[in-house]
């Protein structure tokens, strides 16, 4: 072909050029957490293995210890014959008690009874509760905390 001559193609139309879109290779895929937000907040990436979070001990603050509820414990499930003495030691590992209380009702046809354990500091309320399950005379208690009479939001748990 002499070179003055323009190139023609096979069918006679015109080829357009459309840019190649780069596909990801097996190790560069893309996950959704790599694609850009709509909402127009950045996102870190998800391909950085996290740090192990160091554990930071929480304690409560002072004034809390002087709230008797915030350090009252409810004890469920107790063998009817458990002593006063037997309850408080249960419980005394775990910090100083100032008072414990089993309520036990003469008309009562249930074999268990229940209780409460009031702390001196409500850290060790939380000591407490966070060593559940407790067992005592080959029953598991039911430990957790007190809620006052007329703070119940109906399931049983205290709003904070």
């Amino acid at each position: 072909m002499a070179e003055d001559q323009p190139e023609t193609t096979v069918n006679e139309t015109p080829v357009e050029e459309t840019p190649i879109e780069e596909t990801p290779t097996a190790t560069e895929e893309t996950t959704p957490a790599e694609e850009a937000p709509e909402n127009g907040q950045e996102e870190t990436p998800a391909e950085e293995p996290e740090e192990p979070e160091e554990e930071v001990e929480y304690d409560c603050p002072s004034e809390f210890d002087e709230k008797e509820e915030l350090c009252k414990m409810f004890v469920g499930g107790l063998s009817k014959d458990t002593t006063d003495e037997e309850f408080k030691a249960l419980f005394e590992t775990y910090g100083e008690i100032k008072d414990v209380a089993i309520i036990r009702k003469a008309d009562s046809k249930s074999d268990r009874l229940i209780g409460f354990v009031i702390f001196a500091k409500c850290d060790n309320l939380d000591d407490c509760l966070l060593a559940r399950p407790h067992k005592y005379k080959e029953r598991e208690l039911d430990v957790k905390r007190a809620v006052p009479k007329g703070q119940n939001d109906g399931s049983g748990h205290y709003k904070v």
